[in-house]
């Protein structure tokens, strides 16, 4: 039979979320744990409370596939459209407003850097939002 009650005891708690990662240098995608490990959400790695960085390698699959790979968006296509979705309560004007736009397969909805540039793009399928 299955004892969640042992598994809870074998799990660390999370004492400080939302840190600053030294590995990869983000403000705040690092939680630090009870027993002294921490893991960055955004880099994926996690150092042991004796120093010892685990490979990042040693992430299961599954969790590698899903990641963003920021580093190849390349932009908005140029055929890209703003377009309401009525279905959502999203008129044509807001998303103008937001810049999202899509293609004939693709909806795009960016994310701009402080300084105002276009620095990543979330990417739905047209039926993601049905």
């Amino acid at each position: 039979m299955y004892d969640l009650e042992r598994e809870n005891r074998n799990k660390s708690k999370a004492i400080s979320t939302h840190q600053p990662c030294k590995t990869c240098g983000s403000s705040d995608a690092l939680t630090i744990y009870d027993d002294g490990h921490t893991h960055c959400f955004s880099c994926n790695t996690t150092i042991q409370a004796h120093g010892e960085a685990i490979d990042k390698q040693d992430i299961p699959a599954y969790r590698k596939e899903n990641k963003v790979n920021t580093e190849r968006f390349k932009g908005i296509p140029e055929d890209a459209k703003a377009v309401s979705f009525p279905n959502r309560g999203i008129n044509q004007k807001s998303a103008e407003y937001y810049g999202v736009v899509a293609n004939d397969d693709k909806v795009f909805f960016p994310y701009y850097s402080q300084g105002g540039d276009l620095v990543a793009c979330k990417i739905r399928g047209q039926t993601d939002l049905s």
